[in-house]
C-alpha cells in the first residue's frame, strides 16, 4: 500500500515504506521537500514551519515524552515502531511507555497547542479547512509561521514540544484521514525556525 497525498508542490516526495522488514502492514515514511505547498502570495512573507518528518499508515500510533519521539502499531506482530526523528532503522515498540504521552487518540474540535519560544508564550492552531489544513504558529496573535499539511485530513491534535534531541521546538500534528477500509492516522512534525526566537543574540567579539 502506498500513500500518495493529493498536495500541490515544487519539489520532490520521496515515499518510503519498511514494511515487510518490521511487518506486513509495515510503516510507511514519507519525507521530502514540503516549502513550497500552493502558499498563496500573501503568506510567503511568513516563515514556513519547517517539515521534519511525515508518517501515515492504517492503525499508527505515537507516544512523545520530553526528547523522544515514537511511532509504532501496538498490538500488531512484531510491535514495529520507529523514531522517525533521528531515523527510519525498524526497531521493536518498547515494552514499557507508560511514561510516554500517547497523542492524537481523539480527534477535538477546537485544536490548539500552546508553548513558550525564547521566554514568550506562542500558539499553534489550525487555518483553512479538511481540504487544505493550514498549520501556524502565533505570537500575541500575529502570525509568525506556518505551512499547509499537504492533503485533505483532519487534525486531532497539535503540540509544542521538544521531540528530539536537536536544540528548538517542534510542533507535532495529529491527523487522520477516513479511508473507506481503514481510517489512515498520519503524524507530521514540522521545526519551529530558529530566527523566530526574540531572545537577542550576543554578537561576536
Amino acid at each position: 500500500m502506498k500513500i500518495t497525498p493529493n498536495v500541490c508542490l515544487r519539489g520532490v516526495l520521496y515515499v518510503r515504506t519498511i514494511g515487510g522488514i518490521v511487518s506486513r502492514r509495515g510503516i510507511y515514511w514519507l519525507s521530502g521537500v514540503f516549502l513550497s505547498f500552493c502558499i498563496s502570495p500573501a503568506v510567503e512573507a511568513v516563515p514556513p514551519l519547517v517539515p521534519a518528518t511525515d508518517v501515515a499508515q492504517p492503525n499508527l500510533q505515537a507516544w512523545w515524552r520530553p526528547g523522544d519521539f515514537i511511532v509504532g502499531v501496538d498490538g500488531s506482530p512484531g510491535q514495529p515502531a520507529m523514531r522517525p526523528l533521528v531515523n527510519v532503522t525498524p526497531m521493536v515498540l518498547p515494552i514499557d511507555i507508560s511514561n510516554y504521552e500517547k497523542l492524537g487518540v481523539e480527534c477535538q474540535d477546537d485544536v490548539r497547542a500552546e508553548g513558550e519560544f525564547g521566554g514568550q508564550p506562542i500558539a499553534g492552531s489550525i487555518a483553512g479547512d479538511p481540504m487544505n489544513p493550514q498549520i501556524q504558529i502565533t505570537r500575541e496573535g500575529r502570525l509568525i509561521a506556518e505551512n499547509t499539511l499537504g492533503r485533505p485530513a483532519s487534525i486531532c491534535e497539535i503540540r509544542i514540544v521538544q521531540a528530539d534531541n536537536v536544540p528548538g521546538l517542534e510542533l507535532i500534528v495529529a491527523w487522520k484521514i477516513n479511508a473507506e477500509s481503514s481510517p489512515i492516522h498520519g503524524f507530521t512534525v514540522y521545526r519551529i525556525p530558529e530566527a523566530l526566537d526574540p531572545t537577542p543574540q550576543r554578537q561576536p567579539k
